[in-house]
């Protein structure tokens, strides 16, 4: 992506068929009431400090967002997520949000950590797509950061993966547990057990060893 401006962002978001927002740059909120069903000109990206974003679902032709906030969600991602040439993050937690398209609208869910106050480092991942009775969007390279001010950027600005939207929301809520389980596995001693009654359980639901 050759965009230095919010603007030229958006004009190119809107060329890949995605529909941009803007935002503001003091914190993650969307300027406007009506931000779902709105269509918004050039000028509503020139305001100075403005950020962007992308609306998720029907009217960015599905366009679903997989956002990756913790850690343990990062690392175990490879293992569940199917490739996708579309993915961007900042350089503090590298790439974050992983782009797809799904033809069936689910929901947007985010799961947090039980065991953590409910701020946002209790945040595992975020699923965002997008229905009529609750739209969804995600702020966009070159948005800075509202928090740590860092810029986004793309890591691949290329073709989403077209995928099943069920298939790709189980691999997700695997995923999270997949990372709870590595946040809080026991240390030295306890694995063995931990890594037993694991297998066990797993079998009982069914699960075999197979590539998810």
């Amino acid at each position: 992506m050759s965009a230095t401006t919010i603007l030229e962002a958006a004009k190119q978001y809107r060329a890949r068929g995605w529909t941009p927002i803007p935002l503001s740059g003091k914190d993650p909120s969307i300027n406007g009431a009506g931000w779902q069903e709105r269509t918004y000109e050039d000028r509503d990206f020139e305001v100075e400090g403005r950020n962007v974003g992308l609306l998720t679902g029907e009217r960015s032709k599905g366009l679903t967002d997989l956002d990756l906030d913790c850690a343990e969600s990062r690392r175990v991602a490879p293992y569940f997520l199917p490739d996708t040439e579309a993915v961007f993050g900042r350089d503090e937690t590298g790439p974050t949000h992983l782009l797809y398209v799904t033809k069936v609208r689910l929901p947007l869910l985010r799961l947090l950590d039980p065991l953590k106050p409910k701020d946002e480092k209790a945040v595992i991942a975020e699923y965002r797509d997008g229905t009529e009775e609750k739209a969804a969007q995600t702020m966009a390279p070159p948005s800075i950061h509202p928090i740590t001010k860092e810029t986004l950027g793309w890591y691949r600005y290329g073709d989403r993966a077209e995928v099943d939207a069920f298939d790709l929301h189980r691999r997700f809520m695997r995923l999270c547990s997949a990372a709870l389980l590595a946040t809080y596995w026991p240390g030295k001693g306890a694995g063995h057990h931990a890594a037993n009654a694991l297998s066990g359980g797993l079998v009982r639901m069914g699960w075999r060893t197979r590539k998810w």
